[in-house]
Order: C-alpha cells, then sequence, then structure tokens
C-alpha cells in the first residue's frame, strides 16, 4: 500500500511528471504549492476539445518536465506537506485530484519558486 506523505520529509529517488508533479518512493503522487507548469498532451485538460487552455503546450510542458528533473538530480529533495488551496478557509490535506500539496527544495532551493522564476511555471493562484 502506498502512504500518504509526512508533515515534513525527505524524498528519496524522486519521480517527476511534469513541471509540477512530484512522487517520492513508495508515496503518493503530489503536486509542487503555489504553481501551475504547462500540461503536457496526454493530460485531461489537453485532450480534445479541452486543449483551449493556454498551458497545453507540448514543447513547453516538456521543457518544464524537464528542468525539474534537472532540478531533483542537484542533491537530497526534502519537502513539507501545505495548504492545497490558501483560497479556501482552513488547511485543505489534497487538492481536487487527492493529491498532497507540497513545498520541496534541494540544497536550500524552492523547486516551485526555481520553476516560476526560469520560466517553467506561473504562480498559482494567478492573481
Amino acid at each position: 500500500m502506498i502512504a500518504a506523505p509526512p508533515p515534513a520529509f525527505a524524498c528519496p529517488a524522486p519521480f517527476v511528471h511534469d513541471g509540477d508533479y512530484i512522487r517520492c518512493e513508495g508515496m503518493k503522487a503530489m503536486r509542487l504549492a503555489r504553481i501551475d507548469a504547462p500540461e503536457l498532451s496526454g493530460s485531461p485538460r489537453c485532450r480534445g476539445a479541452a486543449r483551449v487552455y493556454a498551458d497545453c503546450d507540448e514543447g513547453r510542458a516538456i521543457a518544464a518536465r524537464d528542468n525539474l528533473r534537472r532540478l531533483v538530480s542537484l542533491g537530497p529533495v526534502r519537502c513539507g506537506v501545505v495548504d492545497a488551496d490558501p483560497r479556501i478557509p482552513g488547511f485543505q490535506s489534497t487538492d481536487r485530484y487527492g493529491r498532497s500539496v507540497v513545498r520541496c527544495t534541494v540544497n536550500g532551493i524552492d523547486l516551485g519558486e526555481e520553476q516560476v522564476r526560469q520560466g517553467f511555471a506561473v504562480r498559482w493562484p494567478r492573481r
């Protein structure tokens, strides 16, 4: 059985699916907090008529994924669970897809903030 992540934890053998999604060995998929990266074409948001989303650019999505993969390769990854949606009062333990929302760092670098700083993601929620 795959466990949900504890409040703060090391992330061994991180797997990166796209520019804002990470899974640590033995844990469920998690979303990086407060960012939104372009979606890969296989995403439900980017199939058929849903392709009207501006963030369904395959080239940008692959670049965002590859950059996050590069970032997690720089050293040990540490993560902490945060509120999934700051717009809703109270602590939300998961997002609408049932994923924990996390802030992760490598060598003191916040992965989500670095994705935004390098232009591979935008802040979420968008203001």
